[in-house]
């Protein structure tokens, strides 16, 4: 078992590593993800929306059979039932790969991973990105 503190480059205030870092940090966690492991990701996270969406998306993108997320309190000391917890985009649709690159979309910039009931795009860089999604959502 694993247990990721401060996962997914947050910190209490603000997404804090550069893109190679987070790629590296990726990398780690998908190593034991495709090992069958036992992750367990635990950060303080804020109020804020975009944030807890950035660290939850990366979670998605990581997620193995036995990976699990528990984002806590901006100030990192209690428990709380985020609404994004209840997003249900059912199972994915490949296991996790083996490099975080081999979910890099060339096209947008994006890191995406598909799941059952739609796709979850992340992007760990500070630059805006355009994403031309397909299909009816």
């Amino acid at each position: 078992m694993y247990m990721h503190m401060r996962c997914y480059g947050y910190t209490y205030l603000t997404p804090s590593i550069t893109s190679s870092d987070w790629q590296l940090e990726m990398n780690r966690v998908l190593a034991l993800a495709v090992g069958n492991k036992i992750v367990i990701a635990q950060t303080p996270t804020s109020d804020n929306v975009t944030d807890r969406f950035f660290v939850f998306g990366t979670y998605l993108l990581t997620k193995g059979k036995q990976s699990y997320i528990n984002m806590l309190s901006p100030d990192g000391t209690s428990l709380n039932w985020w609404p994004d917890y209840d997003i249900d985009l059912g199972v994915y649709s490949s296991p996790p790969p083996s490099s975080i690159s081999n979910l890099l979309d060339n096209a947008s910039g994006a890191y995406v991973r598909a799941y059952a009931k739609g796709n979850v795009y992340v992007n760990p860089d500070s630059s805006p990105l355009t994403i031309q999604l397909t299909g009816t959502w």
